[in-house]
């Protein structure tokens, strides 16, 4: 009983309609049947491509599944903008990008972020663009160089890669290192400053 039921319904089933499709505005739409479990498959013209299902199927309820899905115009953006001392999160072999991607932005070793580091594909006029980032990268501070005393300190600039050159009075002479380097850390190096110790005239070592 139970086997002539089932296949009593699935006969049914295999006989009821689905409803004609209309051919959408762009693109078009093939159908292999309106019978349970035929499929109806959705193309678009050059340029553009499909949002949403590209197949539908005829369901037991004598419905399609899902909603129609729509052509869309191929729009894209091309390489995210170019930030100094920054890099981006995207692949450099990759040339497009989808709307709605984003990438992310850091500063390189040695600089520090400020504002905004995200960069997001939109459609804007018809146009894909890149929104964003909004950002600086500055030199990491290392602050100043240090006092010497009988001695002092030259330094044209107190950021990353910034050189400060340490000098001697006249009657005393260096002992370590005269030229000092701000690092990536945010620190002066080497560590430890250079001593003016008394005993002949000389200067700069």
């Amino acid at each position: 009983m139970y086997e002539h039921d089932l296949l009593h319904l699935t006969k049914r089933l295999e006989h009821r309609e689905c409803p004609e499709l209309e051919q959408p505005e762009i693109g078009k739409v093939v159908v292999s049947g309106r019978l349970f479990g035929n499929k109806a498959t959705y193309s678009c013209p050059h340029g553009y491509h499909v949002v949403g299902l590209q197949s539908r199927s005829c369901q037991a309820d004598g419905k399609w599944a899902g909603q129609p899905p729509a052509c869309k115009e191929n729009i894209y953006c091309l390489q995210p903008p170019t930030i100094e001392h920054a890099r981006h999160s995207a692949l450099p072999e990759q040339a497009t990008f989808d709307l709605d991607a984003t990438v992310q932005y850091n500063c390189h070793t040695g600089y520090v972020t400020n504002g905004f580091p995200r960069a997001k594909c939109l459609a804007i006029d018809g146009q894909a663009s890149w929104y964003g980032p909004d950002i600086s990268c500055e030199p990491r501070s290392c602050g100043e160089p240090g006092d010497v005393p009988h001695g002092w300190v030259t330094a044209d600039c107190h950021t990353f890669g910034c050189r400060a050159v340490v000098q001697c009075g006249q009657g005393f002479e260096l002992v370590g290192k005269a030229e000092r380097y701000c690092q990536a850390d945010g620190a002066w190096a080497p560590k430890e400053l250079p001593t003016c110790v008394q005993g002949g005239e000389k200067g700069t070592v």
